[in-house]
């Protein structure tokens, strides 16, 4: 048993550490390593917090730089992706609630916009179609809508295309006020002209 003031007992087992704490405790004593002290094991605590901190900080840098990276469509696929969109860019006399939406097209997963030559093709429908989410508001409650003229939006976002000779999957989002609406499709050349051929959809609340 040791006491205040007292010397170590010569039975008493010795603490020795195979490694210092952190890099500032790397002084050798002549038994091996030394115990850190209290303050120098704050210090080491505070240095590996920091370390820690700055690691989450450069996970966080790297995921948002990934996300403002805008995915480009490509030429070569301006066909079947024309094909997709157009497979909601459509309206019937039951349906004259799509006359007065505002169709906002995206591409990828970070709804990057489309390019201007790709956006032309929609030039001549009788529906506003737009691309750049930017121009949205999105509101409490869930709603969306175009900054500019405050009529209510539907984003579609193909989120993939992958184009296979005659064949072409694509997944694509309808998103609107109340739901999202999550396609997967496949359609099929035949005479210059891609067509649908199939396709699921499952829906979830916003």
């Amino acid at each position: 048993m040791l006491r205040l003031g007292t010397s170590r007992a010569p039975n008493a087992t010795q603490l020795v550490l195979d490694k210092p704490f952190c890099p500032a405790q790397n002084q050798i004593h002549e038994k091996g390593p030394a115990v850190p002290a209290l303050r120098d094991a704050g210090r080491c605590w505070l240095e590996n917090t920091m370390r820690t901190i700055l690691a989450i900080v450069l996970v966080i840098l790297g995921i948002s730089a990934h996300a403002s990276t805008n995915e480009v469509l490509l030429a070569s696929n301006y066909d079947p992706a024309e094909a997709v969109f157009r497979d909601f860019l459509h309206t019937s006399p039951k349906q004259g609630w799509r006359t007065n939406l505002v169709y906002c097209l995206s591409y990828g997963t970070t709804c990057s916009p489309l390019p201007s030559d790709f956006m032309a093709r929609f030039a001549g429908i009788p529906l506003r179609v737009i691309t750049d989410t930017n121009a949205l508001v999105f509101r409490s409650g869930g709603s969306i809508a175009e900054r500019e003229s405050g009529r209510q939006a539907v984003i579609l976002s193909l989120r993939a295309l992958v184009v296979n000779a005659d064949q072409a999957d694509a997944s694509i989002r309808w998103i609107d006020s109340s739901r999202t609406i999550f396609h997967v499709l496949h359609f099929a050349q035949k005479n210059g002209r891609w067509n649908y051929v199939s396709g699921t959809s499952q829906s979830g609340d916003r």
